[in-house]
């Protein structure tokens, strides 16, 4: 190519010559088959492979989007959680446990069961001082790994937590860890010496609720999504949201903030999203769906880039807001796959984004090149 990288079809996929090694691009990343036979690259700089028995595909996005599968590495190719901790590392909760990506490395490391944790299906992932990562397992509850020892501590009933099936974490300001689960929300003491929990009950509350993402926005405000509203608790106090308030469904699951203040959310019950914002105490609801904007209305995660765009994953791919109109990238575009999954999100400094899917997981880098592996 225009780069001097040889390109090599087989049987396995197109191999690519990096400065790192040799890259495969095969039915993993998108494919249609890995079976290759001839590659070109045009004047445009895209990537033309022919495929057999499927004809030719053209890989446009191949600076803008990466993919991770089983074939690179990953334990599983259901994707539930995405961290960075200080050193660089990326943690990713799946389906077949804690997954570790150390900078700039090649291989991922992981830990299931077999290591100390609860459970394989890492719903959760929040990360900590002094090398600790939280894993929380939906079934198997709660557990900490030393990430320099490799030491696993599972807590349960004697430190006073009693969740099975875990939802979010959040470590907040104060170093209390907050988990939200099918059973009940709770919060620890400062995780920076010896951790007790509490079970709490927001406003509207019942022993029936089933609780979702967590937020701490920028005021210090705690926010809680659960299947009765929208919780917030500020200063000690809970205040609930639900359709009384001009909320679409009292079946919040996600929730993020954008660089203006304004409170996000996303419904579990096929209802898109919501904008809030809080005009002198009252409350506003600027709500979105397929009608105005979005690809789906089965939002599955919610996050904002470094640009400060707002991003929804669905079941159709992502949708992109830019404050004034919606752009979605799906499959054709480069994303791995076009189910995304819950709360499976994270924005990096640079204006990269990963999107954690049930068939891998994708890194969003520019904006250079939007389209991937369009047939013709």
């Amino acid at each position: 190519d225009r780069n001097g990288r040889l390109l090599v079809p087989t049987d396995r996929g197109l191999y690519r010559q990096t400065p790192d090694g040799w890259q495969v691009i095969s039915a993993a990343q998108g494919l249609l088959t890995s079976s290759t036979f001839a590659a070109l690259e045009d004047r445009e700089g895209s990537i033309w492979t022919g495929m057999q028995g499927a004809g030719p595909v053209r890989w446009v996005g191949d600076r803008a989007w990466e993919s991770w599968t089983k074939t690179e590495g990953l334990s599983n190719e259901i994707i539930w959680d995405i961290r960075r901790d200080s050193a660089g590392a990326l943690w990713v909760g799946t389906d077949g446990g804690l997954n570790r990506m150390a900078p700039g490395g090649k291989q991922w490391r992981v830990w299931t069961e077999t290591d100390g944790l609860g459970g394989n299906r890492v719903r959760a992932v929040a990360l900590g001082p002094g090398h600790q990562v939280w894993a929380g397992s939906s079934p198997g509850g709660l557990a900490r790994l030393n990430s320099r020892t490799g030491k696993i501590t599972r807590y349960g009933p004697r430190e006073g937590y009693t969740g099975e099936r875990v939802n979010n974490l959040l470590l907040d300001s104060k170093h209390r860890l907050w988990v939200s689960t099918r059973e009940g929300l709770f919060r620890s003491t400062p995780v920076t010496g010896a951790i007790q929990f509490e079970r709490l009950r927001p406003a509207g509350t019942d022993d029936g609720e089933l609780f979702f993402e967590l937020l701490e926005d920028w005021r210090g405000r705690i926010w809680v999504c659960g299947t009765r509203g929208l919780a917030r608790l500020f200063h000690g106090k809970w205040r609930r949201y639900t359709t009384a308030d001009g909320l679409r469904s009292n079946l919040v699951g996600y929730v993020t903030e954008d660089e203006k203040g304004a409170i996000w959310i996303g419904y579990r019950a096929g209802a898109g999203v919501s904008r809030l914002t809080f005009p002198r105490g009252g409350i506003q609801a600027e709500n979105f769906d397929q009608r105005n904007g979005l690809s789906s209305d089965n939002s599955v995660s919610l996050g904002v880039d470094a640009r400060g765009r707002v991003w929804v994953g669905s079941d159709n791919g992502a949708d992109v807001y830019d404050g004034s109109r919606w752009k979605r990238y799906g499959q054709a575009d480069g994303l791995i796959w076009d189910d995304c999954d819950g709360s499976s999100f994270l924005a990096e400094p640079d204006g990269s984004v990963w999107i954690g899917t049930s068939r891998g997981l994708s890194r969003f880098r520019s904006e250079e090149h939007t389209s991937e592996l369009q047939s013709h």
